[in-house]
């Protein structure tokens, strides 16, 4: 059309490019990893909290569904947390989706709501480990459950 410029073979090459990342990016839409299963927590006393998770255990995702689908049985997820953002970029950390498990009760050092930034988490680890400088620990936060699986 008129005075309309043809884009450059870089420009075009660029596009390229993004798309290609996009559409070839090992996660989903929704940034899970390969064989994960999304689950998203809620918290009691905490309602306008709510966590996605990426878990990839077999009983562990076969035991939230059941709950989400009664509101029945083990509920309390427990795994180890390493320190980063996960699926849900609104967290400083994530739990290691081969950990999560679900239980009734723990016995593990277990918070009630969320951490929502980097020196919380690192406050929760070093208390949870005894180390120093951790980079992960065990975390059960004694009020949450899963509200859905995707």
């Amino acid at each position: 059309m008129k005075g309309e410029r043809p884009i450059s073979a870089a420009a075009a090459a660029a596009v390229l490019a993004i798309l290609t990342l996009v559409a070839c990016d090992s996660d989903n839409a929704t940034g899970l990893p390969d064989g994960a299963v999304e689950v998203v927590l809620a918290f009691d006393g905490f309602p306008e909290d709510t966590m996605r998770i990426a878990i990839t255990d077999t009983s562990a995702i076969r035991m939230a569904r059941d709950f989400v689908s009664t509101r029945q049985g083990a509920k309390l997820p427990i795994g180890r947390i390493v320190r980063g953002s996960g699926i849900d970029h609104r967290y400083p950390y994530r739990y290691e989706p081969a950990s999560v498990r679900f239980a009734d009760f723990a016995m593990e050092v277990c918070d009630g709501a969320p951490m929502r930034t980097d020196s919380a988490v690192v406050e929760f680890m070093r208390g949870a480990s005894g180390e120093t400088n951790p980079t992960s620990a065990t975390w059960c936060p004694w009020g949450a459950y899963p509200i859905a699986v995707r």
